[in-house]
């Protein structure tokens, strides 16, 4: 933090000890050439709108990839939702195929026993 706070006011030949490691004294190396040599801070410049751009496509292709995913499990769910629907149909017109047999199969024994079964009751 000390080294990009200080800007301008850090003399990059003596620094502070804390600053004397591998890595600050590549961060110096790099910010003194780019101070020096305009060219290779183009190329820099280049570079990062470059990584911008790349990142802006990416960003933009995992967005569609997962809008896409989105609409592919609600078309999965409304498929499953109209099977359900189906299924639960299914079942209600075998319910009434079901009594209907049965109704028929008890009209057939009070016909075999010789009750009408349309016949009025006599009270």
């Amino acid at each position: 933090m000390y080294f990009f706070k200080s800007k301008g006011h850090l003399d990059i030949e003596n620094p502070p000890d804390f600053l004397k490691t591998r890595e600050m004294r590549q961060a110096m190396s790099v910010l003194t050439e780019f101070s020096e040599n305009e060219t290779n801070y183009l190329l820099y410049q280049s570079r990062l709108d470059a990584q911008f751009e790349i990142d802006t496509w990416k960003s933009a292709i995992e967005r569609e990839r997962q809008e896409k995913d989105l609409a592919l499990l609600k078309a999965a769910k409304e498929h499953q939702e109209k099977e359900k629907e189906r299924q639960e149909k299914e079942r209600a017109l075998l319910k009434v195929e079901k009594e209907n047999q049965e109704k028929n199969r008890l009209l057939k024994l009070l016909k075999q026993a010789g009750i009408d079964p349309d016949q009025e009751l006599l009270s």
